[in-house]
């Protein structure tokens, strides 16, 4: 591509550069040349030798580093290489010129490895480039699948001439029917998607951000694209070198989320409904139950305490021991009903521990003696004699757990056991009882000790036929134990027996309230007792076993019968039906209480209820006792207030 002249003496070559000149200045300005001689100055010498190869052979390659003078006068390296072949057109020129020793030589071909670099480097560039632009393509795909899939996007405020202005991205543009651009807006725009109050919220929040930095995270409902969507939006305040400060932060769909947890919400309310609805049902129901129940069981315990002929003995204790069981039946299962419903209190008050444990062992004597077993009680020595606690709840606790295992003990013995806690620290202000009920029968494998505390698990199957039972003891049991502070637990061998245990925290009193050195069931100062019910039979039993106990009785039908005979004669205790006609036994105390502040008042109600008690308390009653009749219980809580009275009185 281009010409070379070269004569083998010096005087030669003006004549011959001119000629070259003149045919080649287009090509020498295109190669970015000046002028060969002054590109080969220094490289001549080498190109002379290579020149008189060329002479003689007639063709070569030369392949050299050289230096080149651009035409903007700066020198640049190169690696040359440069196939020369004598041209055609040289023999005319020498005869033209008359010079026979100047020789014109053509350019095969010029290949500069610096432009082949160039190029390589180039090519490199570009596909480092391309590079780059398919990994940002992809993260930037990546991303919108992202911000899709989470229903995200990104959002950025700050102010401008006092007027707050912003950029949103993501796919919130399409909800609101706006172009997607990253062209900055007032972001009052958004104004008409929210409703007043939130967007008031809104608006001061981002506010407050970009001047106190305080963080922005808040739930609020928009209305896009005809449809309501529920949006958190979240930022915080940032401080770039070249811009006032701005908020940047992301928005999220959380529509789905939000209806989940109103769905979930609305299920629980309708849940704890349907659960108070049901423990009301079974309050209505177990009250309507109780009051014939009542009835049957003390008949039934008059008739075997009125010793009967041998023939109708048998029968008779058949028909207690059924009646009790369906009344603990239906106390389980009113009990686990308050439990689910969360209505279950304990109520806190002192009595004698000792005595309450031996009272427990004794009502089960008979039933221990029937089976051959013997009944221990294992009573550490300088434990308080006077606690606080619900002694009502660890009654039914532990006659669960003595029921229990007389059940399944065929030999051997039960035994009660009392002791201070060694596993773990009291709380403070209390003492930690540690109980045990250990017996020798049966025991149970670690299987059936994993369940044994489910409802309607009983450990083995076919045990209700057997043994009788629902299997709602020990899961009441637990959950009482758990409610007073304690957790039961359970150790047991096949073939050796069990022991179920539980610490109880209770209060120490230092002297017990009005004791004296009366007995339980002692009557002094307790001989009157109003006893104001409705129900014929039920009276009937009650005035029985008052009369047995030394009382005297007076019966009043209703709430207006009680009143009028509390004021016309003085009374040692009244107990009160809380249901009776024309006046209750709610209005009933209320209006004893306006003129004897002082007389004792026992509620009797088939609802056992926490409600149930509160009310009659904040009545005026005293205290509280649940139908069926408890004896024990009823007699120990006449003593109560014997002891008491005779205090007073001294």
């Amino acid at each position: 591509i281009g010409v070379f002249g070269a004569a083998l003496l010096a005087s030669y070559l003006p004549r011959a550069w001119a000629w070259i000149e003149a045919r080649t200045f287009f090509l020498m300005q295109l190669l970015g040349l000046w002028s060969i001689g002054l590109a080969w100055a220094n490289d001549f010498p080498s190109f002379q030798v290579f020149f008189i190869y060329l002479y003689v052979i007639g063709t070569g390659f030369f392949f050299r580093q050289l230096r080149w003078l651009h035409v903007h006068y700066a020198w640049s390296g190169a690696m040359v290489a440069l196939a020369l072949a004598l041209s055609e057109a040289a023999w005319p020129v020498r005869l033209e010129t008359g010079l026979f020793f100047l020789l014109v030589w053509t350019v095969s071909y010029i290949i500069t490895f610096y432009l082949k670099s160039q190029e390589i480097r180039i090519r490199a560039a570009l596909a480092k480039e391309s590079q780059l632009n398919h990994a940002l393509l992809r993260s930037k795909l990546f991303l919108e699948k992202t911000e899709k899939t989470a229903r995200v996007g990104g959002w950025e405020v700050y102010r401008d001439r006092g007027e707050l202005r912003g950029v949103i991205g993501g796919k919130a543009l399409a909800w609101l029917g706006m172009e997607d651009t990253s062209a900055s807006q007032p972001i009052s725009r958004l104004q008409p998607f929210f409703e007043p109050d939130d967007w008031r919220e809104l608006f001061l929040l981002l506010d407050r951000c970009l001047m106190m930095g305080d963080p922005v995270d808040l739930v609020k409902t928009m209305n896009a694209g005809g449809h309501k969507r529920t949006i958190r939006i979240t930022g915080r305040r940032e401080f770039l070198s070249d811009s006032p400060p701005k908020v940047f932060g992301i928005y999220q769909d959380v529509t789905r989320e939000h209806q989940a947890v109103l769905e979930l919400q609305d299920a629980k309310e309708k849940a704890v409904t349907l659960a108070e609805n049901k423990a009301r049902f079974l309050s209505v129901m177990s009250h309507e139950i109780r009051t014939p129940l009542n009835a049957v069981i003390g008949l039934s315990r008059h008739l075997v305490e009125g010793h009967p002929r041998p023939d109708q003995q048998r029968s008779l204790e058949s028909l207690q021991v059924a009646s009790e069981t369906l009344l603990a039946l239906i106390n389980d299962v009113l009990d686990l009903s308050k439990m689910e419903a969360g209505r279950l209190d304990l109520q806190l008050i002192s009595f004698e521990l000792k005595n309450r444990l031996q009272g427990i062992l004794r009502a089960f004597e008979v039933l221990a003696k029937d089976k051959g077993l013997a009944l221990h009680l294992d009573f550490e020595p300088g434990l308080p004699s006077v606690v606080v606690a619900d002694p009502y709840r660890l009654t039914q606790v532990l006659n669960n757990l003595i029921s229990n295992a007389i059940k399944f003990t065929s030999q051997g013995s039960v035994t009660l056991r009392v002791n201070r806690s060694i596993a773990a620290p009291a709380p403070e202000g209390k003492l930690l009882l540690h109980l045990e009920v250990v017996d020798t029968g049966m025991g149970m494998n670690e299987e059936v000790m994993s369940r044994i505390f489910e409802p309607f698990d009983q450990g083995r199957s076919g045990a209700s036929q057997v043994f009788g039972g629902s299997g709602l003891g020990l899961t009441i049991c637990r959950d009482l134990v758990s409610l007073m502070g304690g957790q039961i637990k359970v150790e047991s061998q096949e073939g050796i027996g069990s022991c179920f245990c539980f610490d109880l925290p209770v209060r120490v009193e230092q002297k017990a309230r009005g004791k004296s050195g009366l007995e339980k069931g002692q009557s002094a100062g307790l001989k009157r007792i109003l006893m104001a019910e409705d129900n014929e039979v039920n009276a009937w039993i009650l005035a029985q076993l008052l009369e047995k106990w030394g009382h005297e009785v007076v019966l009043a039908r209703d709430g207006e019968e009680a009143v009028e005979a509390a004021r016309e004669h003085r009374f040692d205790l009244i107990l009160m039906d809380l249901n009776m006609p024309r006046l209750d036994g709610m209005q009933a105390t209320q209006l004893i209480r306006a003129f004897d502040a002082q007389v004792p008042i026992i509620a009797l109600s088939a609802d056992t209820s926490n409600e149930g008690r509160r009310a009659a308390r904040f009545a005026g009653m005293n205290d509280f006792h649940p139908k069926p009749f408890v004896p024990d219980m009823l007699q120990e809580q006449i003593a109560c207030y014997a002891r008491w009275r005779t205090q007073v009185q001294a």
